[in-house]
């Protein structure tokens, strides 16, 4: 299995070039799978095949602990990796050739 991590600022693309690369490796009959590591992501321009807004919520983070965005992404990292476990099983068990993963770096 080839792993693919796609990580940068904001702003950067990385959706939309996630995006696109999915698709075109999927026309290409590639097992692929799709991997959102980013709790704070709204909107994204694909439909990620696991995606760790299942295992965490942002917005509940913020109203239980009483943080900002940057202190309740900081603690969405830490609560996704309780369910790291999870989250692999997931990936592993769609037995694909390519793993692909992007993550907001803040």
């Amino acid at each position: 299995m080839y792993a693919v991590f796609v990580v940068g600022m904001a702003g950067s693309g990385k959706s939309v070039f996630t995006a696109n690369f999915l698709d075109w490796l999927r026309m290409s009959d590639q097992n692929v799978v799709s991997l959102n590591l980013d709790p704070g992501a709204v909107a994204l321009p694909y439909n990620p095949d696991v995606d760790v807004r299942e295992y965490v919520d942002l917005d509940a983070i913020m109203e239980e602990y009483q943080l900002g965005p940057n202190g309740a992404l900081l603690m969405a990292a830490d609560l996704a990796g309780d369910h790291i476990e999870e989250i692999k099983e997931s990936v592993e068990d769609s037995g694909p050739d390519i793993f692909w993963s992007t993550h907001q770096d803040r």
